[in-house]
Protein backbone atom coordinates (compact mmCIF):
# COMPACT_ATOMS: atom_id res chain seq x y z
CA UNK A 1 0.00 0.00 0.00
CA UNK A 2 1.62 3.26 -1.10
CA UNK A 3 0.64 6.83 -0.20
CA UNK A 4 1.75 9.48 -2.68
CA UNK A 5 4.02 12.17 -1.13
CA UNK A 6 3.73 10.43 2.22
CA UNK A 7 6.91 12.06 3.55
CA UNK A 8 5.16 15.44 3.67
CA UNK A 9 2.65 14.31 6.28
CA UNK A 10 2.07 12.54 9.53
CA UNK A 11 0.43 9.30 8.46
CA UNK A 12 -1.73 6.86 10.38
CA UNK A 13 -3.29 3.76 8.84
CA UNK A 14 -6.17 2.20 10.69
CA UNK A 15 -8.02 -1.07 10.47
CA UNK A 16 -8.35 -4.27 12.43
CA UNK A 17 -6.26 -7.37 12.26
CA UNK A 18 -9.15 -9.09 10.50
CA UNK A 19 -9.72 -6.37 7.90
CA UNK A 20 -6.40 -4.67 7.25
CA UNK A 21 -3.79 -7.37 7.20
CA UNK A 22 -1.28 -5.24 9.15
CA UNK A 23 -2.97 -4.93 12.53
CA UNK A 24 -5.04 -2.23 14.18
CA UNK A 25 -2.80 0.75 13.28
CA UNK A 26 0.39 1.53 11.45
CA UNK A 27 2.41 4.74 11.15
CA UNK A 28 4.57 3.41 8.36
CA UNK A 29 4.66 5.53 5.22
CA UNK A 30 4.24 2.37 3.12
CA UNK A 31 2.82 -0.43 5.27
CA UNK A 32 2.73 -3.97 3.90
CA UNK A 33 -0.57 -5.76 3.50
CA UNK A 34 -0.33 -9.49 4.22
CA UNK A 35 -3.19 -11.36 2.57
CA UNK A 36 -5.01 -13.75 4.90
CA UNK A 37 -6.33 -17.13 3.82
CA UNK A 38 -9.81 -16.91 2.31
CA UNK A 39 -12.28 -19.37 0.81
CA UNK A 40 -13.94 -16.86 -1.53
CA UNK A 41 -13.16 -13.42 -2.91
CA UNK A 42 -13.03 -11.05 0.06
CA UNK A 43 -12.62 -7.26 0.17
CA UNK A 44 -10.47 -5.68 2.87
CA UNK A 45 -10.70 -1.93 3.54
CA UNK A 46 -7.92 0.09 5.13
CA UNK A 47 -8.21 3.76 6.11
CA UNK A 48 -5.41 6.29 5.95
CA UNK A 49 -5.31 9.56 7.85
CA UNK A 50 -2.82 12.29 6.90
CA UNK A 51 -2.02 15.55 8.70
CA UNK A 52 0.31 18.48 8.30
CA UNK A 53 0.60 21.67 10.33
CA UNK A 54 -2.76 23.10 9.33
CA UNK A 55 -4.78 20.51 7.48
CA UNK A 56 -5.68 16.88 7.62
CA UNK A 57 -7.47 14.41 5.40
CA UNK A 58 -8.40 10.81 5.05
CA UNK A 59 -9.05 8.17 2.43
CA UNK A 60 -9.43 4.44 2.15
CA UNK A 61 -8.21 1.62 -0.05
CA UNK A 62 -10.00 -1.60 -0.94
CA UNK A 63 -7.89 -4.70 -1.38
CA UNK A 64 -9.52 -7.82 -2.84
CA UNK A 65 -8.05 -11.15 -1.78
CA UNK A 66 -8.82 -14.23 -3.90
CA UNK A 67 -8.63 -17.82 -2.69
CA UNK A 68 -5.79 -20.11 -3.73
CA UNK A 69 -7.27 -23.04 -5.66
CA UNK A 70 -6.44 -26.67 -4.95
CA UNK A 71 -6.06 -29.40 -7.55
CA UNK A 72 -6.57 -33.16 -7.18
CA UNK A 73 -5.67 -35.58 -9.97
CA UNK A 74 -7.19 -39.03 -10.50
CA UNK A 75 -6.65 -41.73 -13.13
CA UNK A 76 -9.24 -44.17 -14.49
CA UNK A 77 -8.17 -46.89 -14.88
CA UNK A 78 -4.93 -46.77 -12.92
CA UNK A 79 -3.39 -49.71 -14.83
CA UNK A 80 -3.49 -50.20 -18.60
CA UNK A 81 -2.10 -52.52 -21.26
CA UNK A 82 -0.03 -51.51 -24.26
CA UNK A 83 -2.19 -49.42 -26.59
CA UNK A 84 -5.00 -48.89 -24.06
CA UNK A 85 -5.70 -45.50 -22.49
CA UNK A 86 -6.41 -44.01 -19.08
CA UNK A 87 -8.42 -40.82 -18.49
CA UNK A 88 -6.83 -38.32 -16.12
CA UNK A 89 -9.21 -35.91 -14.37
CA UNK A 90 -8.19 -32.70 -12.58
CA UNK A 91 -10.66 -31.62 -9.90
CA UNK A 92 -10.27 -27.92 -9.09
CA UNK A 93 -11.72 -26.55 -5.88
CA UNK A 94 -11.53 -23.38 -3.81
CA UNK A 95 -11.48 -21.10 -6.85
CA UNK A 96 -13.38 -17.91 -7.46
CA UNK A 97 -14.79 -18.46 -10.95
CA UNK A 98 -15.53 -14.85 -11.84
CA UNK A 99 -12.71 -14.87 -14.38
CA UNK A 100 -12.10 -17.23 -17.29
CA UNK A 101 -8.48 -16.71 -18.36
CA UNK A 102 -6.90 -19.53 -16.42
CA UNK A 103 -3.52 -21.07 -17.13
CA UNK A 104 -2.75 -24.77 -16.89
CA UNK A 105 -0.26 -27.34 -18.14
CA UNK A 106 -0.30 -31.13 -18.39
CA UNK A 107 2.95 -33.10 -18.21
CA UNK A 108 3.23 -36.69 -19.49
CA UNK A 109 -0.39 -36.72 -20.68
CA UNK A 110 -2.27 -35.66 -23.81
CA UNK A 111 -4.59 -32.74 -23.06
CA UNK A 112 -8.30 -33.09 -23.81
CA UNK A 113 -9.38 -29.86 -22.11
CA UNK A 114 -8.69 -27.86 -18.95
CA UNK A 115 -9.59 -30.72 -16.61
CA UNK A 116 -9.15 -33.84 -18.77
CA UNK A 117 -6.19 -35.61 -20.36
CA UNK A 118 -5.29 -39.12 -21.49
CA UNK A 119 -2.35 -41.45 -21.09
CA UNK A 120 -1.85 -44.17 -23.70
CA UNK A 121 -0.09 -47.39 -22.75
CA UNK A 122 3.28 -47.84 -24.43
CA UNK A 123 5.00 -50.85 -22.94
CA UNK A 124 6.17 -53.88 -24.90
CA UNK A 125 8.64 -55.03 -22.26
CA UNK A 126 8.33 -57.86 -19.77
CA UNK A 127 8.17 -55.50 -16.78
CA UNK A 128 5.52 -53.00 -15.66
CA UNK A 129 6.25 -49.30 -16.16
CA UNK A 130 4.91 -46.32 -14.22
CA UNK A 131 4.03 -42.99 -15.83
CA UNK A 132 3.70 -39.97 -13.53
CA UNK A 133 1.32 -37.23 -14.69
CA UNK A 134 1.73 -33.69 -13.32
CA UNK A 135 -0.83 -30.88 -13.52
CA UNK A 136 -0.14 -27.19 -12.91
CA UNK A 137 -2.93 -24.66 -12.55
CA UNK A 138 -3.20 -20.90 -12.06
CA UNK A 139 -6.57 -19.20 -11.59
CA UNK A 140 -7.80 -16.26 -13.64
CA UNK A 141 -6.71 -13.96 -10.80
CA UNK A 142 -3.14 -15.25 -10.84
CA UNK A 143 -3.43 -17.50 -7.79
CA UNK A 144 -1.36 -20.64 -8.37
CA UNK A 145 -2.39 -24.00 -6.96
CA UNK A 146 0.18 -26.48 -5.73
CA UNK A 147 1.00 -28.95 -8.50
CA UNK A 148 -0.57 -32.38 -8.13
CA UNK A 149 0.47 -35.74 -9.58
CA UNK A 150 -1.02 -39.15 -10.22
CA UNK A 151 0.44 -42.35 -11.64
CA UNK A 152 -0.64 -44.82 -14.30
CA UNK A 153 0.85 -48.30 -14.44
CA UNK A 154 1.61 -49.59 -17.93
CA UNK A 155 1.36 -53.34 -17.57
CA UNK A 156 3.95 -55.66 -19.05
CA UNK A 157 3.02 -57.23 -22.39
CA UNK A 158 2.67 -61.02 -21.91
CA UNK A 159 4.51 -63.41 -24.19
CA UNK A 160 2.07 -65.34 -26.39
CA UNK A 161 1.95 -69.07 -25.57
CA UNK A 162 3.22 -71.53 -28.16
CA UNK A 163 0.97 -74.24 -29.51
CA UNK A 164 1.34 -77.48 -31.41
CA UNK A 165 -0.89 -78.85 -34.14
CA UNK A 166 -3.70 -80.95 -32.76
CA UNK A 167 -5.99 -83.22 -34.77
CA UNK A 168 -8.56 -85.75 -33.65
CA UNK A 169 -11.09 -87.86 -35.48
CA UNK A 170 -14.78 -87.32 -34.94
CA UNK A 171 -16.08 -89.09 -31.81
CA UNK A 172 -12.54 -89.98 -30.72
CA UNK A 173 -11.74 -90.08 -27.02
CA UNK A 174 -11.11 -86.60 -25.65
CA UNK A 175 -7.53 -85.83 -24.80
CA UNK A 176 -6.13 -83.20 -22.45
CA UNK A 177 -5.13 -80.13 -24.47
CA UNK A 178 -2.77 -78.80 -21.83
CA UNK A 179 0.06 -80.83 -23.30
CA UNK A 180 -0.22 -78.87 -26.55
CA UNK A 181 0.13 -75.41 -24.97
CA UNK A 182 3.27 -74.20 -23.22
CA UNK A 183 2.93 -73.46 -19.50
CA UNK A 184 1.90 -69.85 -18.90
CA UNK A 185 0.67 -67.97 -15.88
CA UNK A 186 -1.94 -65.85 -17.66
CA UNK A 187 -5.48 -66.66 -18.73
CA UNK A 188 -5.94 -68.46 -22.06
CA UNK A 189 -8.73 -67.52 -24.46
CA UNK A 190 -9.89 -70.13 -26.97
CA UNK A 191 -10.94 -69.35 -30.57
CA UNK A 192 -12.26 -71.51 -33.41
CA UNK A 193 -9.59 -70.26 -35.83
CA UNK A 194 -6.59 -67.95 -36.10
CA UNK A 195 -8.72 -65.18 -37.59
CA UNK A 196 -11.70 -65.50 -35.23
CA UNK A 197 -12.41 -62.47 -33.03
CA UNK A 198 -14.88 -64.03 -30.60
CA UNK A 199 -13.84 -66.48 -27.93
CA UNK A 200 -15.48 -69.88 -27.47
CA UNK A 201 -16.07 -72.00 -24.42
CA UNK A 202 -13.12 -73.96 -23.09
CA UNK A 203 -12.85 -77.21 -25.10
CA UNK A 204 -13.44 -80.54 -23.34
CA UNK A 205 -10.35 -81.68 -21.52
CA UNK A 206 -8.73 -78.24 -21.43
CA UNK A 207 -8.39 -75.76 -18.61
CA UNK A 208 -8.36 -71.97 -18.72
CA UNK A 209 -5.19 -71.88 -16.67
CA UNK A 210 -2.27 -73.94 -17.97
Amino acid sequence: VTLQDANKYTVTWRGTAATSGFGATSTSKTPTFTAPSVTSATDYIVHVYVKNDECDGENEATITVYPTPTVTLSANPTAICDGASSTITATISGEDNKGTQTAYTWKNATETDKTKATVTGANTTAADKTETVTYSYTSSHGCKAADDTTTVTMLATPVAPTTEAYTKCLDATAETLDTYVSKYTGTLNWYESETATSTISTPDGATNKV
